[in-house]
């Protein structure tokens, strides 16, 4: 069966959803396959540390809202702690603070979002 919407065309599946579909369908199917491998976070090493000492999920987090291309957001610390993601800095809206939190959900499955950041208010 194929379906046309605005030019593109798909073909529905008959085979039940596989672990990639179902990845693409959990909030980052807006990105074509190679960047959505450079935002995949390892699941097979979590407690590994890059040079600094910081958990690989932290770095990796902290890519992900630095690669938003909004520039509140490159400077939100990220902090994985007993199964938290603890969000922590300053933005300067409400909106940067929800965006920040809703950025992260989708790779932080399993994990509780901990949003510590202060907004400034005029």
């Amino acid at each position: 069966m194929h379906f046309a919407a605005a030019g593109v065309t798909a073909q529905a599946s008959t085979h039940p959803p596989t672990r990639e579909s179902v990845k693409r369908s959990n909030g980052d199917s807006h990105l074509d396959g190679e960047s959505r491998s450079k935002h995949v976070l390892r699941q097979d090493t979590p407690h590994a540390k890059p040079e600094d000492g910081r958990c690989e999920k932290e770095v990796g987090f902290e890519r992900i809202l630095r690669e938003t291309g909004i520039k509140p957001l490159r400077s939100v610390r990220v902090e994985v702690v007993d199964g938290r993601v603890q969000l922590e800095g300053r933005v300067p809206t409400f909106y940067a603070k929800q965006l920040a939190q809703e950025t992260l959900r989708p790779y932080s499955i399993g994990l509780k979002i901990d949003n510590r950041l202060a907004v400034d208010l005029p």
